[in-house]
């Protein structure tokens, strides 16, 4: 992802509806993570999902092996040195399914 350790956290516009693990996570440099987004139960209607939205806020850190609770506090006070959008898009779904 980057040259530098990096923090992030993702957050959405429908927290009821998703389960996102790990939420809040740090990744040495030039390294991946994977994230699992779970739908909570009942919420699979593909017009009400294609409406949310997810921002993934980044911080470079000086190390990746910070502590969760020194990584949430650095995740609170820093200015965000990157921030992606992303919409929420139901596979296998048709333009007239999602309304």
């Amino acid at each position: 992802v980057s040259s530098k350790p990096v923090g992030y956290k993702i957050t959405n516009t429908s927290p009821e509806k998703y389960r996102v693990r790990p939420s809040t996570g740090s990744l040495a440099a030039s390294s991946t993570a994977s994230v699992e987004i779970h739908v909570a139960g009942g919420q699979t209607t593909p017009g009400g999902l294609v409406r949310d939205k997810f921002l993934i806020t980044g911080i470079y850190l000086t190390s990746s092996d910070l502590s969760q609770q020194q990584l949430n506090e650095a995740l609170k006070t820093q200015t965000p040195d990157c921030q992606y959008r992303l919409r929420c898009q139901v596979a296998g779904a048709t333009p007239a399914q999602t309304g």
